[in-house]
């Protein structure tokens, strides 16, 4: 009579751990390929608030100003720092002032005389981290004669 052979299946195969592992290797490399991408994401937007930052810091400044005050070159382009230790060192800002009047349509047209209405626009530049790219940061407000 033939004996009847039984199957122990209670184990696991060498051949399904390896398998198990590379499955796990898999998915460690694709999350660790995450962080350096996630790292330059996050710098950028470090440096897109400090722009705003800055900008807003001339703004409320130029805000301060009496109306007549506010001269078209309100503060030519330059660094923000002299030496490169300064975190400001990569950032340079201006501030300049035009005339502008609202046309019946409600868009802005720049008219050759004081109407008492000026447009500041002050813009930060700073290379940004992630791309190398120089970005641009405007921040618009308009001042009206009191």
């Amino acid at each position: 009579m033939l004996k009847s052979i039984k199957n122990n299946n209670s184990g696991i195969t060498i051949l399904e751990v390896a398998v198990a592992l590379a499955v796990l290797l898999i998915g460690i490399l694709a999350v660790a390929k995450i962080f350096p991408l996630s790292i330059k994401i996050n710098q950028a937007a470090d440096q897109g608030t400090v722009a705003i930052n800055l900008a807003q810091a001339e703004m409320e400044q130029v805000f301060a100003m009496s109306y007549d005050n506010i001269l078209p070159v309100i503060e030519a382009k330059h660094t923000l720092a002299s030496t490169t230790d300064n975190p400001f060192y990569f950032y340079s800002r201006e501030a300049k002032s035009e005339f502008v009047n609202i046309d019946t349509d409600g868009n802005m047209i720049t008219p050759a005389t004081d109407t008492g209405l000026k447009k500041i626009t002050v813009s930060v530049y700073y290379k940004n981290q992630a791309s190398n790219a120089i970005k641009k940061t405007d921040l618009i407000m308009l001042i009206s004669k009191k």
